[in-house]
């Protein structure tokens, strides 16, 4: 059966990173209509018309620049079997590394060997600080808990990467978090010469074969203290026959040798049988190949490191971008279309939109209005301006949205919903999002505004609910992203998250491939 490789997904999570370092890719936000069932919001489709609606709801993009590889992050923890290394398993989702935060570092440590264990009973982290500088130059980042086995547990650890604390900010989330638990990585977090002294084909462990045990005095005693040797296509591998005091017996490793890609014996004390068994060592003992450019060459690709996060910060102040409402849909959009004057509908030639690519960091498909006056007949709350804005900034708060239609006379010019009111520091505007039909710039009315059978342009709302009114207005800012352009590439429909004063939001999408 034909498999397509983490390899290959890594490369196309690399892909879209390079996709969005273009500048073409940006976060959007929409979503101010209640789900039927809040907390289960429904599952996005590949549809066309489902692309279509999420534009009519669309109220805000942002410019993704933030992006990282991530891992599953799985925390050190005292009590928990480890996943060893080894070049004969899947490790694809197994806990074969683990993060410690240990001296407040953000380090990430690969298991070599867990000693045959059945739980992770030690609480002596892997540690940088652990390691002597012999460690450092000839064993690679190497930490072992050898010593006694009432305060160490055996097992040995490989260094991988150092994560920075502005990373961990950016990108790292816990097990705490809906999305679960993801840490950055990248080819720069690998320190301290680490890719540079990987060594193809290092012999770091000798894993035990069932039903065979480092536990076992009869197997190991007789040859306590001999050497070990590997036979294969590499060389220069030695370890000797340790035994960990109260604890098991391990092979302590003395040279990792090099390029072995094969190993068929396993030479003990001069010997490639065991000595009372008559059993082959290599019957006893795997000899555990490294990965082939080494451990630590890539630890992108060691980590199976083929999901890719966005991170964007969505603060209070956000220009553009509401600030007292709720948004339900997130996603990325790829090359949208800057708004016009010139196309300020869907406009096509040859079945593509006219325009030009939008390029800002930030942008928006509301219009907005400023409103100058309501109408007799309204149900808001009084008879100034400023008193019925506040009333209805208060209604539209509420949980039933407002439509809004644009009106020239009698004509309907574009139908939509409310998505903020704003008067702060005595503004009178509203922003609208066009679900039907494209908005009108054009404000002049012959109407006065206590009239109310209005001519001209205005706009008439109703939440359902009672609440009403028609609104002149006095000026009308554009869309600054045209409807309906560019490619939705990652669509999702959540829970709502409120939009207050005082707020701020972090989206982070995972991208899987």
């Amino acid at each position: 059966m034909a498999l397509l490789t983490n390899k290959h997904k890594l490369q196309l999570a690399k892909a879209y990173s390079d996709l969005i370092t273009s500048g073409d890719v940006y976060l959007y936000v929409g979503g101010i209509t209640p789900w039927t069932t809040e907390a289960s919001p429904p599952s996005s489709t590949d549809k066309d018309g489902e692309d279509i609606d999420i534009w009519d709801g669309m109220v805000f993009c942002k410019k993704v620049t933030n992006k990282s590889l991530v891992i599953p992050r799985y925390d050190y923890t005292t009590g928990t079997k480890y996943q060893e290394y080894s070049h004969d398993v899947d490790l694809d989702g197994l806990k074969f590394y683990v993060y410690s935060n240990y001296g407040s570092a953000h380090n990430i440590w690969k298991c070599i060997s867990n000693n045959s264990s059945t739980a992770k009973s030690g609480s002596n982290e892997p540690s940088l600080s652990n390691i002597g500088s012999s460690y450092k130059t000839n064993l690679q980042y190497v930490d072992k808990n050898l010593g006694n086995a009432t305060a160490d547990d055996g097992y040995i650890w490989k260094h991988m990467a150092t994560l920075t604390t502005s990373e961990m900010d950016t990108f790292a989330t816990t097990t705490a978090d809906t999305v679960g638990g993801w840490l950055p990585i990248s080819s720069s977090n690998v320190v301290n010469a680490n890719k540079e002294q990987a060594t193809p084909g290092e012999i770091y462990h000798l894993a035990i074969k069932s039903p065979y045990s480092f536990e076992t005095d009869s197997t190991w005693s007789g040859v306590l203290d001999r050497v070990v040797k590997i036979h294969g296509d590499g060389t220069d591998f030695e370890g000797i026959v340790k035994k960990i005091s109260s604890g098991n017996y391990y092979i302590d490793i003395v040279n990792k040798g090099s390029n072995y890609f094969n190993a068929d014996k396993v030479e003990i004390n001069g010997s490639f049988t065991h000595p009372t068994l008559n059993v082959p060592w290599i019957n006893i003992l795997t000899p555990i190949i490294s990965p082939i450019r080494g451990h630590a060459y890539d630890v992108v690709e060691e980590l199976y490191a083929s999901r890719l996060m966005i991170s964007v910060d969505l603060t209070e102040t956000e220009t553009s971008f509401m600030k007292q409402n709720q948004f339900r849909q997130v996603g990325l959009i790829y090359q949208p279309y800057a708004f016009t004057s010139g196309f300020d509908n869907y406009t096509v030639t040859y079945g593509d939109a006219l325009g030009t690519k939008f390029t800002g960091g930030y942008g928006t498909p509301l219009y907005k209005f400023t409103i100058n006056g309501f109408a007799s007949g309204h149900t808001f709350g009084g008879n100034s301006l400023a008193t019925n804005i506040a009333d209805l900034k208060s209604e539209a708060a509420q949980t039933n949205d407002f439509t809004v239609t644009q009106k020239n006379g009698s004509t309907e010019i574009a139908k939509g919903k409310i998505v903020e009111v704003d008067n702060a520091s005595s503004a009178t505007d509203i922003y609208v999002t066009f679900d039907i039909g494209y908005g009108n710039t054009t404000y002049s009315t012959t109407a006065s505004v206590g009239a109310e059978n209005l001519t001209g342009h205005y706009l008439v709302i109703d939440n359902g609910s009672g609440e009403s009114g028609s609104l002149t207005y006095s000026a009308v800012s554009v869309p600054t992203i045209k409807r309906y352009t560019g490619s939705i590439l990652y669509k999702a429909n959540i829970p709502p998250i409120t939009r207050q004063s005082g707020s701020s939001q972090k989206i982070r999408l995972v991208l899987e491939f």
